[in-house]
């Protein structure tokens, strides 16, 4: 373990290999932050040294109880497709084997990856909630590439054609042809 800078942060570095981590402190890579730096990172040692026993059906219950109401069904959602691998596990069990299984038990349901990335994000954050130093390792599916598709000068000749019957339809494709902008 060993404090380092990253991204102009004061920085924990742990482990080797693949299996390393940065953990940031919050403070600024400054010479007079870096007593409080070392502070932190022995906090984060004694943390790491004492992993938690808590069970993450636990953490995920108290998450969904401080969570905002508006944030909340979508994440009791989520639990629910997780519970049934992770919900025995303590924040330490969780690691790139599990997080296969998911993926493996969700891709078998016809899952999308995006939902099951959702999920897992889902638990990263309950995790996190409960400790931000959390030695859980999440890992995600790649996601579906994008939906969009560039129409050819003839269809959007076409479409514009047809457009002409609904003014604000139709100024609305010549701006935003003109300006390669959204309608946002």
């Amino acid at each position: 373990m060993q404090l380092g800078k990253h991204r102009g942060k004061w920085v924990v570095k742990v482990g080797t290999g693949t299996e390393r981590r940065r953990y940031s402190t919050g403070l600024k890579a400054t010479p007079e932050n870096r007593e409080a730096a070392e502070r932190e990172k022995d906090k984060l040692g004694r943390q790491l040294a004492a992993p938690s026993t808590d069970l993450i059906v636990d953490i995920f219950r108290a998450y969904l109880s401080d969570i905002k109401e508006s944030t909340s069904e979508r994440q009791q959602y989520a639990w629910k497709a997780l519970a049934p691998i992770f919900a025995g596990m303590t924040p330490a069990q969780v690691n790139r084997d599990a997080c296969r299984r998911h993926h493996q038990s969700r891709l078998a349901q016809c899952v999308k990856p995006g939902t099951i990335n959702r999920e897992l994000n889902a638990l990263n954050a309950a995790l996190h909630w409960h400790d931000k130093f959390t030695p859980a390792v999440i890992e995600a599916l790649p996601s579906d590439p994008p939906r969009d598709r560039v129409l050819s000068r003839e269809e959007f000749g076409r479409l514009l054609d047809a457009s002409k019957r609904t003014p604000h339809l139709h100024t609305f494709l010549h701006l935003a042809i003109a300006t390669a902008g959204r309608k946002g």
